[in-house]
């Protein structure tokens, strides 16, 4: 059975990347409503993926 030591420790770990995480969303979505990011409006080429298609 895991000791309370190493379970605090990979609890730590979990809880950072949580709010390593969440902190990097809340940069990306304040860029995109102040309007600093944007989306492309490329066009996405598309392709037939069957043989039998004219």
């Amino acid at each position: 059975m895991a000791d309370k030591r190493s379970l605090r420790l990979i609890g730590y770990f979990y809880g950072g990347l949580t709010a390593a995480v969440t902190l990097v969303a809340c940069f990306v979505v304040a860029g995109h409503v102040t309007g600093q990011m944007t989306l492309d409006n490329a066009r996405v080429a598309s392709v037939q993926a069957s043989a039998f298609a004219r």
